[in-house]
């Protein structure tokens, strides 16, 4: 006996073939594995919040109330937290704006000026930090010692000061400004020209343009630019913790982990407390956002004509080729530099000609110190395998929600982003109760980092893979399954292998993500199961400033290393193969 299929009316004979195959493709063994993928994503975040909840009702007392909102230090922090934070999305925002400006609508780009405002994002942040604490620092940093010696004839002693309001700003801004450049820049790029050409042939100049059209035609640009920043600002850990002491900074991220990591017992209930702080102002920005966009009047973007014309500075081109440098010393260069001058000295002075000069501080990470070798190796193990694995199952969801479109799809979709809006030392507080002890009791395990990097790294992950998945047009998908190849085969035989340069962009970025990650590692890494954040933290806060210098260079370097290869493998087979080619045509014959 055959499977009859009753033909509905006014549908193709082939229609109803493509979905009677679409229907038993939902039940192979790669539909049931998506499903149940799907299921568990769902659990490892909603469960964790529900954790958090409940101990968040526990900690809701007045006794706890009082002791946080009433607390002496809780006005003072609020008000460090909002100018710190505020000014330096505001900062980073405009400075992006710039940037973007210059690369995508002008005439003053040049060859990497498009990468440099995104090089930080692949620098570990707290390299950044103490880069910048080695060389601002008022009494033994590089800047001031070479001030001195070079302005010391003219009578004139100017000091830099890095632990100071405007030291932490300018290092947030730095950190930020990358964040704010993606959402930025891709505005520009998709504005459609045709705007700045109508105002340029009315007589305005390219100023003028750029107040009274460019940038009210991005606004949902410049607002999703803010918000995101002020996310990855408020959950900043990395930059506060570095140079807070000394200027009494108080930052709510600081207090979050300090709540936990610096108090005997724990105090659980000032960190849920203040993480719900944080939550409701992220929940505020969020709807502030979303009514900016419905209510505001934005120009439509459109593809860029082939004969648009990019707006013409003259000799200001210069200008603003000098600032995007500028940037990129400063974010880059000059804090990285500075980690290898003090790298090799044996003890940290403002001189930086003067030895001695040795490598004793990489002969301690390499071969005297076994922690610092396992937490190398932990974070690369949980960077490439844990980013594989998220890659992956990132990849699945987007097509299980794409083909399914079923309430587990859409819901599962969902949910794997809500992690983005929440900062990341109160999702590690909400592993620490629903993982760290029983049932689970996975408290100081690389699992529970693991599961906690899966989780915060999840929708970055999502977002960046799900358009070249859906991108692939469905005609392959069902050309593929027409041929007799099952789900699985097809998802490894067509879908995997046209979204490769998405796969390896996204994988690049959780590996980035997760050797950088300062705000779970402290909470969740041990001893006994240490990753490079946590060492590289313990090492500063016991001083051995060029022991961390040289741990974050090395991590530096790694990850350059690793993103190099990722996107070069990450690029077509054929424009891998492209130069070789052109090698072989170009070489002369014998």
């Amino acid at each position: 006996m055959t499977d009859t299929v009753e033909k509905p009316v006014g549908v193709r004979p082939d229609e109803v073939h493509i979905r009677t195959r679409r229907y038993k493709r939902s039940r192979s063994p790669f539909g049931i594995a998506a499903l149940i993928l799907a299921v568990v994503v769902i659990l490892l975040i909603v469960y964790p919040g529900g954790a958090m909840g409940a101990r968040l009702a526990s900690a809701f007392t007045s006794h706890s109330l009082a002791d946080v909102f009433g607390a002496s230090w809780f006005p003072g922090m609020i008000r460090d937290t909002v100018v710190v934070v505020g000014l330096s999305a505001l900062i980073a925002v405009i400075i992006a704006a710039v940037l973007a400006w210059v690369n995508e609508r002008t005439d003053a780009r040049f060859r990497f000026s498009g990468v440099l405002p995104l090089v930080p994002l692949f620098i570990p942040t707290i390299a950044v930090g103490i880069g910048w604490v080695v060389l601002g620092d008022p009494t033994v940093g590089f800047l001031n010692g070479i001030l001195k010696v070079i302005l010391a004839p003219f009578h004139i002693a100017p000091t830099v000061n890095i632990y100071s309001y405007p030291g932490m700003i300018f290092l947030y801004v730095l950190c930020l400004v990358p964040y704010a450049y993606l959402p930025i820049s891709a505005g520009f790029r998709n504005l459609d020209p045709s705007l700045e050409e109508a105002s340029r042939t009315s007589g305005a100049g390219p100023w003028k343009a750029l107040r009274t059209v460019s940038l009210p035609a991005i606004a949902p640009a410049l607002v999703a630019g803010f918000v995101l920043v002020l996310i990855v600002g408020l959950s900043l850990y990395s930059i506060p913790v570095v140079i807070e002491d000394r200027p009494q900074i108080d930052i709510i991220s600081v207090r979050i982990i300090n709540a936990i990591r610096a108090s005997y017992p724990p105090a659980y209930d000032v960190a849920i407390l203040l993480s719900l702080v944080l939550l409701v102002v992220l929940v505020i920005v969020w709807l502030i956002q979303k009514r900016i966009n419905r209510g505001g009047r934005f120009a439509l973007s459109g593809a860029r004509s082939a004969g648009s014309a990019l707006t013409k500075l003259g000799a200001g081109r210069w200008v603003f080729r000098v600032i995007v440098i500028v940037y990129g010393l400063l974010s880059t260069v000059f804090p990285l530099a500075a980690l290898i001058i003090v790298s090799f000295q044996s003890y940290w002075h403002a001189d930086v000609f003067v030895g001695p000069w040795g490598i004793l501080n990489y002969q301690q990470i390499l071969f005297n110190d076994p922690i610092a070798v396992t937490a190398v190796k932990n974070s690369l193990v949980l960077g490439i395998v844990g980013g594989a694995i998220t890659v992956l199952i990132a990849a699945i969801l987007v097509i299980y929600a794409r083909n399914k479109r079923d309430r587990i799809g859409r819901i599962a979709d969902t949910v794997s982003k809500v992690p983005a809006a929440v900062p990341h030392a109160v999702l590690a507080v909400a592993f620490i109760f629903a993982f760290g002890g029983p049932p689970f009791n996975l408290g100081g395990t690389l699992l529970i980092l693991g599961l906690a990097y899966f989780v915060t790294y999840l929708p970055y992950v999502s977002i960046a893979i799900e358009p070249s998945i859906l991108a692939i047009h469905p005609s392959l998908e069902e050309a593929s399954v027409m041929s007799g190849a099952g789900a699985g085969r097809t998802f490894r035989k067509i879908i995997l292998p046209m979204a490769i340069p998405g796969v390896f962009a996204a994988w690049a970025l959780v590996f980035v993500r997760v050797i950088s990650d300062l705000e779970v590692s402290v909470l969740l890494g041990t001893g006994s199961t240490p990753v490079v954040g946590f060492v590289m933290l313990d090492v500063y806060d016991q001083g051995s400033v060029g022991i961390v210098a040289t741990l974050a260079l090395f991590m530096t370097v790694i990850t350059a290393v690793v993103i190099l290869i990722m996107l070069r493998l990450g690029q077509p087979r054929w424009r891998r193969s492209r130069p070789l080619k052109a090698a072989r045509r170009t070489k002369p014959a014998r």
